[in-house]
């Protein structure tokens, strides 16, 4: 018996193979990607050992969001599965007619699921093995590293991974199978083909009003958004967050409402285009996409939800990644930093040493060099030159800094340039116009850039530098204050600006960070800041060509050993006895505050670069899979259920070409409406996104389009097609049963 269902079960599969496109398309490209992004870890091997530490940690994080995904596929496999149920209604219906128990037919279509999930299967992870092998190059171009002995990759985890997905993907279509059959009637079953939803007539002026006021809605949602910009404090109490839930529902809401009501009205605007309307088979192919879009309207609207966050996860991701990248180098161009906090500024204020003595504010820098040279000590050899950076508060000791700080005293605030200048705050920044700048003396601004291979700059009495490495919004912001000529009290001498654009180069970094971290620097005379308070020393290090290694190594202990043992009570480094604290005259001045290297800023960035590259395209790719293949399969079924119609138009006459006409309009706008409602919330919230991120780093959203383009045109554009080609067929006049010719 079992080789007889299994002989039915194999022709069924053969003769049904295209009714499975769908199914296998979606099935096998979901374990194709499962696997590539799951043999992530086996890429150490071929990469630096720094790049394999975060391979490493970003291959579990891609374990726990394949699960994560693999309920999502799972979901939309019962979704594929309920279209082929569907379609043969009719034939198990037939079945049970002959004599066959319920059980045996369920048999059958484990079977026929089993057949079709293996072949997609074995499909994808040969896919799979392909794309990782490629993977490994994409690997090594976005973390800026080099491969060494690349060879063959198989992934035993990768395939444990796949083999788990596919596993529930599987059992859940399974169990659908055999729980559509045994609580289906045979008279149902044996009606399915006639059985078509009904459809109620919306009236049109109801459907118009809904239709506006979702746009309204929506336009009232991109007024917020463009205004009140992206959450920087992402707390759920925090009055940004409220506001920005606040859009996002009347996101949703006004999608969903546009796609409800929109049809009806378009299509009653349509019928009054009587040139159009009333030729070839415009008359049915309007009134078929209006009764689509409205039986499936909730549907199609969550589906432009998601595209929406599959285009802005992918195209947002990849150019904050890139925009890192290019802001590496020049956040980063000293070899290794130390910095040196003082009370006041740094929050040291109150603070003790381990003997009690408080640190209080003072206007005398500290030199730091003995204290870095007893905690190198031999390790000095890998040291080429080093500069000592005070900065300072622009504000006197003795002064309070409120809103009034710049109104009363002319002290330099980031609110000034905008007051000046009458520009606002780009979005994301602090509005606290009291926020007071800091301030460097001429000469060490000068030995910062000598240690850069700079040339010197030359600077009047009365005049001052504006340094700022942070993005272009920022640059904007001081630059139209700049050239308005806005002018500042430091030491007790008004100055002026000496350039009307502030200096964004290697020169304004006054430490490594992986991006621009200067807010805001003047750079004035020497003798106007001796009676400033100092908020922090740095010192910048440059080292010997090809020790960079070694000496970010002996950071590292530096570091280390600070906190982690003493002798005779002091905190102990390598060989010598140093403490954090740094003492004038006896007495506490400042705290070692924390150190920054130039490859510690590159992996960074490379490991931002990488996560964030990895995670955008893997769930962006995997949500345009879920959406393609929603629309899909709802397409699919709508088209099964007009067959009696496209029989008509064969027998009254119409053109097979006119048919397929019908059928590729009917694809193309239910493909495409979604698509370009998700590509305008998109648009603006790439926008808005691009003006929050520029304030850290030089953020270009045009140079990912390519790639989510490419995600666009390879997935849901193969799914358009592959759709179109099937649902031909179904209407095709061969198909139906009618001669042709």
């Amino acid at each position: 018996m079992f080789s007889s269902l299994w002989r039915l079960a194999w022709g069924n599969v053969r003769m049904s193979f295209r009714d499975y496109g769908i199914y296998l398309i979606t099935i096998s490209l979901g374990v194709a990607v499962f696997y590539a992004f799951n043999t992530i870890s086996e890429q150490t091997g071929f990469l630096s050992a720094s790049t394999s530490d975060v391979l490493l940690l970003l291959a579990d994080l891609m374990h726990g969001l394949t699960v994560f995904l693999a309920c999502i596929l799972g979901f939309l496999m019962v979704y594929a599965n309920n279209f082929l149920v569907r379609r043969r209604k009719r034939e198990l219906g037939l079945y049970q007619v002959l004599g066959m128990t319920r059980r045996q037919v369920s048999v059958v279509l484990c079977l026929e699921c089993g057949c079709a999930s293996l072949a997609a299967f074995g499909i994808g992870l040969g896919l799979g093995v392909l794309l990782s092998q490629f993977l490994v190059f994409v690997t090594a171009a976005l973390f800026n590293d080099t491969i060494t002995q690349f060879g063959f990759i198989f992934s035993q985890m990768g395939l444990w991974y796949s083999g788990i997905c596919f596993g529930f993907m599987f059992l859940v279509t399974l169990a659908f199978d055999v729980a559509t059959v045994g609580k289906v009637r045979i008279v149902d079953l044996m009606q399915g083909e006639r059985r078509v939803e009904s459809q109620r007539v919306r009236p049109v002026w109801l459907c118009s009003i809904i239709a506006c006021a979702g746009i309204a809605i929506l336009a009232v949602a991109y007024g917020r958004l463009l205004t009140d910009g992206l959450p920087v404090m992402m707390d759920p109490g925090n009055e940004e967050m409220g506001a920005f839930g606040l859009t996002t529902l009347l996101c949703i809401v006004g999608t969903l409402a546009l796609f409800w009501g929109l049809p009806t009205p378009a299509m009653a605007l349509m019928r009054h285009v009587r040139g159009y309307y009333l030729r070839d088979l415009h008359l049915f192919t309007v009134r078929q996409v209006a009764s689509r879009v409205n039986s499936s309207a909730i549907a199609m609207g969550a589906t432009a939800l998601v595209l929406f966050l599959a285009m802005t996860s992918v195209t947002g991701g990849m150019s904050i990644a890139s925009g890192l990248n290019l802001s590496v180098e020049r956040g980063a161009p000293y070899s290794a930093t130390m910095s040196f906090n003082y009370a006041g500024l740094g929050g040291m204020r109150g603070m003790t040493d381990y003997d009690g003595r408080s640190i209080e504010p003072t206007t005398e820098p500290v030199s730091v060099t003995d204290w870095f040279e007893r905690a190198f000590g031999e390790a000095l050899g890998d040291v080429e030159a080093t500069n000592q950076v005070d900065v300072r508060s622009s504000v006197p000791l003795g002064v309070e800094v409120d809103e009034t700080t710049y109104a009363t005293y002319g002290y330099p605030t980031l609110g000034a340039f905008g007051e000046i200048a009458g520009k606002e705050l780009p979005a994301g920044v602090s509005d606290e116009v009291f926020a007071e700048l800091q301030v460097i003396s001429l000469s060490r601004y000068n030995a910062q850039r000598a240690l850069l291979a700079m040339e010197p700059v030359d600077l009047a009495p009365d005049e001052y530098l504006f340094l700022c490495n942070l993005g272009p919004k920022m640059a904007d912001y001081y630059n139209t204050g700049l050239a308005a000529g806005v002018r500042f009290d430091v030491g007790g001498r008004e100055l002026a600006p000496a350039e009307p654009r502030v200096i964004d180069d290697r020169s304004a970094a006054l430490y490594d960070a992986s991006y621009g971290s200067d807010t805001g620097t003047l750079v004035v005379a020497d003798e106007l800041v001796a009676g400033l308070p100092v908020y922090y020393s740095i010192l910048q290090i440059q080292c010997a060509p090809g020790a960079e290694e070694a000496l970010c190594q002996r950071l590292d202990e530096v570091s280390d050993g600070l906190f982690v043992g003493t002798v005779d009570g002091q905190y102990t480094i390598g060989d010598g006895t140093v403490s954090p604290f740094l003492y004038e005259n006896g007495e506490p001045v400042a705290y070692y505050s924390m150190t920054s290297t130039h490859q510690d800023a590159l992996q960074t960035s490379a490991t931002m670069t990488g996560l964030i590259g990895y995670l955008a395209t893997y769930i962006g790719f995997v949500l345009v899979v879920g959406c393609a293949a929603i629309l899909a399969i709802q397409q699919l079924s709508q088209t099964a259920d007009s067959l009696g119609r496209y029989r008509l138009l064969h027998e009254l006459g119409a053109p097979a070409a006119q048919v397929n006409r019908s059928v590729l309009s009917q694809t193309a706008l239910c493909f495409g409406f979604p698509l370009a409602v998700g590509l305008c919330h998109s648009v603006v919230a790439l926008a808005v996104l691009a003006e929050v991120m520029t304030v850290l780093a030089p953020i270009d959203v045009t140079s990912s389009i390519g790639l989510a383009v490419a995600i666009f045109v390879v997935v849901y554009g193969g799914y358009f097609l592959a759709t179109f080609l099937m649902a031909r067929r179904l209407a095709d006049a061969r198909h139906l049963g009618l001669r042709t010719g």
